[in-house]
């Protein structure tokens, strides 16, 4: 289990830092992009703007960063994320029913323990009356508390009742941590979409601008919604970022704990 759980948390890190790459290099695409639109935002020449959109033509070229990860990477991680925490949710039933087991033989081994010394006390009574007939039964009287004796041996051996609890009590916050970095991704999936979406349309508004270069009017207003567009990006790209910074530090806050508290 344990091997198995830190590999999940592998390959969710991995993702995170592929994600932080293209983040880095989306960001790198919007510098050089704000840097040739933001002097086109006011008052330009058509001259300008021709050259600025043949720049920018160049830059739209390239492929878009958020190609990577793909949808498909997401949710192979969002598989291995959900079957660990149904894993772990099972490992930690398994022990709360251990535990119920070991209470229930507490109360039994207790039951026990009185009936054995209501037995002494009836025998030393008889003791006083009937001599004879305790002898005989003597032995059969002594049987309930050596009985009682073994189990109490038996249980403090073998339950480890408090070691059980402290698991289970491990295994369902790992559990819960395995879920809350699912929920992460999840989130950061449909974020990356969005952005990539974004970066794709600003690539479609470039294409426009360049086929119609000739119009001033056309011109002005490509480069006033792919400013727009490019605060958009860049305040959407940090939320992605942060997103990233959450999923890393849930995903070794879980695995310190796995790995310090809960056994194979």
């Amino acid at each position: 289990l344990v091997s198995d759980y830190i590999q999940t948390g592998l390959k969710a890190s991995n993702l995170c830092n592929t994600l932080l790459r293209t983040i880095e290099q989306a960001r790198c695409n919007c510098r050089l992009i704000k840097g040739i639109v933001l002097p086109c935002t006011g008052e330009s020449d058509c001259n300008q703007l021709i050259h600025a959109i043949e720049q920018l033509r160049c830059i739209s070229q390239r492929d878009n960063p958020l190609s990577e990860p793909t949808s498909q990477q997401f949710r192979t991680v969002n598989d291995c994320h959900r079957t660990m925490h149904r894993r772990l949710e099972e490992k930690r039933k398994s022990l709360e029913n251990q535990i119920r087991l070991i209470n229930c033989f507490k109360s039994g081994c207790a039951v026990l323990l009185v009936a054995a010394v209501a037995g002494v006390s009836i025998s030393a009574l008889a003791i006083a009356t009937h001599a004879v007939i305790v002898v005989a039964i003597a032995p059969f009287l002594s049987l309930p508390i050596k009985s009682a004796k073994k189990a109490i041996v038996s249980l403090r051996r073998r339950a480890h009742l408090g070691v059980l609890t402290r698991q289970s009590a491990q295994l369902d916050a790992a559990a819960r941590g395995t879920f809350a970095v699912n929920r992460v991704l999840d989130t950061m999936a449909c974020l990356a979409t969005r952005l990539h979406d974004e970066m794709e349309h600003n690539k479609v508004l470039i294409r426009f601008g360049w086929q119609h270069k000739e119009d001033q009017f056309s011109l002005e207003e490509v480069f006033n919604q792919l400013w727009k567009s490019l605060r958009k990006l860049q305040q959407h790209l940090q939320e992605l970022e942060e997103l990233v910074f959450l999923c890393f530090m849930l995903i070794n806050k879980a695995r310190n704990m796995v790995v310090h508290e809960i056994s194979p």
